[in-house]
């Protein structure tokens, strides 16, 4: 689900790649209802048949292609096995990401509960010669040449669990233009079915039967490791997503994650608002970010003296004859035939085995181009060897351009993955995504293509973008905080005005357009002599109170304004001048 996890709106699927995208999350919440995949990719072969694989899988061919029982006759040349040496390795499985919640309650951090089952069938490190075997069967007299072939260390796994995932990112350092964030999530993990071989050495040879007309493969020797829960049905438990009241393995796994944002607009994209400095949710606040994560790390443990079964191989001299190899091919048979032709008893089996989690490396790099166009470059790495006891994450690098906003986005990832180019597409538009990361896959017939794999996802999910907090009056104090919500003030008045700035709100200045202290009810007495300056006629010059605050020098009642001798006392009649004797 490469196309829909790189995109910033993504919700949950983001946070499954790495847990530190929940830091400052442009959703405020996100919930995922469902979300199914199917991934198929090999190295072996590819896809030649004469009907699309979404007609195989759902068993809607044209009836040409149909045995008389109405069954879909798949023929080995409907796959084109490629022509190498390499050892080969190839993967089915299948994804349901069950209801989960994401949500970001305040701005640097986010959680997020999810639930999940996860299932493949995967081969590793295997020769072209054996699955050539397995895609044709032995009836070839070309092949009864009775030669010994070598082949070394190969291993086959299948597993099906389900988790129950908390996850928690958060800003851990921010500075100017540079951001980085860090996030982890752990899981527990229940499992009903497991099953692997690991072959750490096989000899083997295929020779015609004693009656003739069939093949049949001596195993020489065979040494490894083979171990699956028993009473499972591994293409039900792969394709069907049941789950089964008999789950005998459980466990626990972890997902780390680390990224680095850089962000030159940085204070272009900051809004003050309630008191603080804040990111505004709405823009896209990186130029660059940086992604590193570690996933799936842990392993289930399975432990069931009834179901679970592990044997020490070191057998020789035994026989697969062609109706035992048929019998093997279907996947539901294989491991108990195993166990059958190679002589192994419950009795002498462990009753235990660990299988691991597909662990896995992830690295991408997101540019923001322009606006709401961006460009990916990422790569994921198995950090399982070949020879694990252990689900494994398939190894690609890919480039995906997109265009997204809040509402919709469109990626069309680029994946180099097992020798091949695969392109894809994903679209989300509102709840609904859809898309696919081999889009070649689901088209192809006749070897168009010439197709590896094929992928293809559905999912329904709602969400609510982040916005900036609505704020009717432009004041910086959003409405649910504003006591004065429909006149502009300030925050620490919560959001109710102080026009004169003098800390004093106006509903409680008796002189809201002019500043003055507290003990005056914030009134100003700007020549300090205890009279107003509203009731003040001389506002800049101390003065009496009963010359309404104007100054009287030579204290004789009279205003100096009104006093023709102001610095000599003297009397009214004369205009503030002493009397004058003849």
């Amino acid at each position: 689900m490469l196309g829909l996890g790189l995109t910033n709106h993504s919700g949950i699927h983001g946070a499954l790649l790495n847990p530190a995208r929940l830091a400052n999350h442009p959703q405020r919440f996100s919930f995922n209802l469902a979300t199914a995949g199917v991934h198929l990719d090999n190295s072996f072969a590819t896809y030649n048949a004469p009907f699309r694989l979404p007609e195989l899988a759902i068993g809607k061919v044209s009836d040409t292609y149909q045995t008389p029982d109405g069954e879909v006759d798949f023929l080995p040349d409907h796959v084109a096995e490629i022509q190498s040496n390499a050892q080969r390795s190839g993967t089915l499985s299948a994804d349901l990401r069950g209801p989960s919640l994401l949500i970001t309650p305040r701005y640097g951090g986010g959680f997020s509960i999810s639930t999940r089952i996860r299932s493949a069938f995967q081969f590793s490190n295997a020769s072209p010669e054996f699955l050539s075997l397995i895609r044709t069967g032995l009836d070839r007299p070309s092949l009864w040449a009775g030669s010994t072939t070598f082949d070394h260390k190969f291993a086959v796994n299948s597993n099906a669990y389900g988790e129950l995932a908390l996850a928690y990112g958060r800003e851990v350092w921010s500075r100017g233009k540079h951001y980085v964030s860090a996030g982890l999530s752990v899981k527990y993990l229940t499992s009903w079915y497991s099953s692997h071989m690991i072959a750490n050495e096989v000899k083997y040879s295929v020779t015609d039967t004693a009656g003739g007309g069939s093949g049949q493969i001596r195993i020489d020797e065979v040494s490894g490791l083979l171990g699956y829960v028993a009473g499972g049905s591994m293409t039900d438990d792969l394709t069907q997503f049941k789950v089964p009241a008999q789950r005998p393995g459980s466990g626990y796994g972890a997902d780390v994650g680390l990224i680095y944002e850089f962000r030159p607009n940085y204070a272009a994209n900051k809004y003050m608002m309630d008191g603080a400095e804040r990111d505004d949710p709405e823009a896209t606040l990186y130029k660059v970010r940086l992604s590193v994560s570690l996933l799936d790390l842990g392993s289930i443990k399975f432990q069931d003296v009834n179901a679970v079964r592990q044997y020490d191989l070191a057998e020789s001299n035994q026989q697969l004859t062609f109706k035992d190899f048929e019998q093997g091919r279907i996947l539901d048979n294989a491991f108990e035939l195993a166990e059958q032709k190679l002589g192994l008893s419950a009795t002498g089996s462990l009753s235990k085995f660990k299988s691991g989690l597909p662990a896995a490396f992830q690295i991408n790099a997101d540019w923001n181009v322009k606006n709401k166009f961006f460009i990916n470059l990422a790569a994921m790495r198995n950090l399982r060897p070949a020879d694990a006891v252990s689900m494994w994450q398939p190894s690609w690098v890919g480039l995906t351009p997109r265009f997204e906003g809040a509402e919709a986005s469109l990626s069309v990832p680029i994946v180099y993955l097992n020798g091949a180019f695969v392109p894809g597409v994903a679209l989300r538009l509102g709840p609904l995504s859809v898309g696919s990361d081999n889009l070649l896959g689901l088209i192809s017939k006749n070897g168009q293509f010439s197709p590896r794999g094929a992928d293809i996802y559905l999912g329904l999910s709602f969400s609510g973008a982040r916005r900036k907090p609505k704020d009717r009056d432009n004041d910086a104090v959003s409405d649910k905080r504003d006591a004065c919500i429909d006149i502009p003030g300030i925050w620490e008045f919560k959001g109710c005005p102080d026009t004169d700035g003098d800390g004093i709100k106006d509903e409680d200045d008796e002189c809201p357009t002019a500043a003055g202290p507290a003990e005056l009810n914030g009134c100003p007495d700007t020549d300090g002599d205890g009279i107003l300056d509203k009731n003040d006629q001389c506002p800049t010059v101390a003065g009496s109170q009963k010359l309404n605050g104007c100054p009287d020098r030579d204290n004789d009642g009279i205003a100096d304004a009104d006093d023709a001798c102001p610095d000599v006392a003297g009397l009214p009649e004369f205009d503030g001048c002493p009397e004058q004797k003849n």
